[in-house]
């Protein structure tokens, strides 16, 4: 689920990982069978917007795939989807091996995000440009939950074996790490 300021957006159910934008002034019940986004061969992890740009979302999926979507031509604030959308109003981000689970658009830097997965990276994109990451970072277990600080200059990550690190990523280098909870339950992080 992710919000804006015009827009609700949510992972729908059925093969290849379709989602759904639909307009916040359009109140009443969502149609049983709405228009989607049909970009993923897998089951869509996580969605969110833009904080620059109302009309661009971008969608990680259990694929390992990573798109961008612009869908100003689409989508209109006051009317819901006339038709599906497919692959070509996506930019693809490739480079993750495993299941992606978060993405997180930096809070100051319009074009940049960050994704974790499975494969025990998290990488950072230039959202502009279809193709590699600028940067990976390993990490030694899998990432569960993440989070910038206001001005993006640092990125908490709590992981699977339990500790919480904070990752400058202009060194591409952890610059703390500490101890979480140590209950069953995964971890959350908020700056």
């Amino acid at each position: 689920l992710a919000c804006n300021t015009k827009y609700l957006a949510v992972a729908w159910r059925g093969g290849g990982g379709p989602f759904v934008v639909h307009p916040m002034a359009c109140t009443g019940k969502l149609s049983s069978t709405p228009s989607i986004f049909q970009g993923h061969a897998g089951p869509v992890q996580d969605l969110d917007f833009s904080p620059f740009y109302d009309d661009v979302i971008v969608s990680v999926s259990e694929d390992a795939s990573v798109k961008v979507w612009n869908f100003r031509d689409k989508v209109t604030p006051d009317a819901p989807m006339k038709e599906d959308v497919g692959e070509e109003c996506a930019t693809a981000l490739k480079g993750h091996t495993k299941k992606v689970t978060l993405v997180r658009w930096h809070p100051t830097a319009s074009h940049v995000l960050v994704t974790c997965s499975f494969d025990n990276t998290i990488k950072l994109w230039d959202a502009n440009k279809a193709g590699d990451a600028t940067n990976t970072i390993s990490t030694p277990d899998s990432t569960q939950h993440m989070s910038w600080n206001y001005d993006g200059s640092l990125l908490a990550v709590s992981s699977k074996d339990k500790a919480i690190r904070v990752l400058d990523p202009r060194t591409d280098a952890f610059a703390h790490s500490f101890d979480g909870h140590s209950g069953a339950k995964g971890c959350r992080v908020c700056f």
